[in-house]
């Protein structure tokens, strides 16, 4: 995985927002109403998802490979709901929201009924889910009949830092004690010992650990392209000739959820075929619910490069259009200085008057906005591209150019070669500000200071 995993899991703690943030919303939620709860988390998921780069563009490009268009918008609804599912998850373990699951559906009735039949058979029993929706939900169903449910999970860090006053949800999942899935022997051992107890084992099967054996890696289609799945889950299932079911639990509104299950044929014991069908009921599940899956990094390999040349934060279109913008205040700015510096008359006054300035940033605004729609980006060294840089020099040429026309007196020659020394000196004030922000504001402020003292 490329793209803010510096860390363990730093995806998933930029998916979830910084972890600050969660600490606030969880001292936060302790007093509010739940309805009153999931309007505050409105605009801090749209900030959160406009801010990082990685997250958002791997989730567009997973929407558009399950054919969803408009795909950024498709996106956005993925974070809305994850943010929605983490707020339910602290009023549930807090006591303070009790879910419930549909009956009424036939699909949900169906569902139930599979549960309820294949928990009743004797022998052993895996569940398969992925990281979507809220699997913690069907426990009631699935231990209904005096079966223990233990979850084989990851903690999930971003999650546990809202949740780190009520429990962290991959802790939550059953009665029994979860099993840590780390890749060693132990936990194998673990899981085969449960299995031949009667526990039911639950996996979230649709990722791979960072660092996985290779051996325990399957590359099958998912939506029409190649994507890495453990082998793990079906190896276990082979080992133990147990059964399996896919189980997803979607949210259909304010603390309601559908659950969805199907059996997957073990009978050919062999790992890769059950990993397949596996994939092929949960497509199935997911082209239902396509805006709760929550893979918050490149989930196909094809994904990586293009994600991790992105800059960490900020959209790339916008740090792109920023030097035209920059470029066009330092040079309106830069008219007065030079203009006084030439003794050119009427010039340290230019900028002053509300129709020259409006003119010159309205310049500005029209080469930025240019920038975006003609394609301008940076890379993740934030280096901008050719169509950045050439927005760039139009907006502080067109941006001078209307100031040094707005001064009072005939157009001359001197006019002109002021408005290019402008030009300049805007784009030198945008250079530096790409180089170092710190630098460019305070080059910027000068400018400022300078134009006010005249």
């Amino acid at each position: 995985m490329h793209g803010n995993t510096d860390k363990p899991m730093g995806w998933r703690l930029a998916s979830s927002g910084p972890a600050w943030g969660m600490r606030f919303l969880a001292f936060v939620y302790r007093f509010l109403p739940l309805r009153l709860a999931q309007y505050l988390i409105w605009g801090m998921i749209w900030g959160w998802f406009q801010h990082y780069n990685h997250p958002r563009e791997s989730v567009v490009r997973a929407m558009r490979r399950m054919g969803h268009e408009p795909a950024y918008w498709a996106a956005y609804r993925v974070f809305l709901n994850y943010g929605f599912m983490l707020v339910e998850r602290f009023y549930t373990y807090s006591g303070r929201l009790t879910p419930q699951v549909e009956r009424d559906d036939p699909r949900a009735k169906a569902a139930a009924r599979l549960m309820e039949e294949e928990s009743r058979k004797p022998g052993p029993l895996v569940v398969l889910s992925s990281h979507c929706g809220a699997l913690e939900h069907t426990t009631f169903v699935l231990e209904g009949l005096g079966r223990n449910l233990r979850a084989v999970a990851i903690r999930d860090e971003g999650a546990a830092s809202l949740l780190s006053g009520v429990g962290d949800p991959s802790v939550r999942l059953g009665a029994g004690r979860t099993i840590i899935a780390d890749g060693s022997m132990r936990a194998g051992l673990a899981m085969l010992q449960a299995l031949r107890q009667g526990d039911i084992l639950a996996f979230k099967a649709d990722r791979t650990l960072p660092g996985a054996d290779p051996a325990d890696v399957v590359e099958v289609p998912v939506f029409g392209e190649p994507a890495r799945l453990p082998l793990g889950p079906a190896k276990l299932i082979a080992a133990a000739n147990a059964r399996a079911l896919v189980i997803s639990v979607f949210r259909t509104g304010r603390g309601r959820y559908r659950a969805l299950a199907d059996s997957i044929d073990t009978r050919s014991r062999d790992p890769e075929t059950i990993v397949r069908e596996y994939v092929r009921i949960q497509e199935e599940h997911l082209r239902e619910f396509p805006d709760q899956w929550f893979n918050f990094y490149p989930y196909w390999p094809s994904d990586e490069v293009p994600v991790s040349e992105l800059p960490a934060t900020v959209p790339s279109p916008l740090r792109a259009a920023a030097p035209a913008l920059l470029a066009t205040v330092g040079a309106i700015l830069s008219v007065a200085i030079l203009g006084h510096a030439a003794g050119i008359n009427g010039s340290e006054g230019a900028v002053s008057g509300w129709p020259a300035l409006a003119a010159g940033l309205l310049a500005g605004v029209a080469a930025a906005v240019g920038v975006i729609t003609l394609g301008g980006s940076v890379d993740r060294d934030l280096r901008p591209n050719e169509v950045a840089l050439r927005g760039a020099v139009l907006g502080a040429g067109l941006g001078a150019l209307a100031v040094v026309v707005a001064i009072p007196g005939s157009y001359t020659q001197s006019l002109i070669s002021l408005a290019g020394g402008a030009a300049c000196l805007g784009g030198l004030l945008a250079w530096t500000w790409n180089r170092h922000w710190l630098l460019g504001g305070w080059l910027l402020s000068l400018l400022v200071v300078i134009n006010l003292t005249l």
